[in-house]
């Protein structure tokens, strides 16, 4: 039997549920993040480490 990792997102302005899939707990976390990069951009001003700053 083949273990599958399962994560569901839901928008929170929408409602809407996507959810995602891989073979490993590392892809879906990358999978996770893409997606969360991708729909829910993280603001210059809200990064806690800003370039060129260390």
């Amino acid at each position: 039997m083949t273990t599958r990792h399962v994560a569901d997102i839901t928008d929170p302005v929408t409602g809407e549920m996507t959810t995602l899939t891989a073979a490993t707990e590392s892809e879906l976390d990358q999978l996770v993040d893409e997606h969360l990069e991708q729909h829910y951009p993280t603001l210059q001003s809200e990064d806690p480490e800003p370039a060129g700053m260390g």
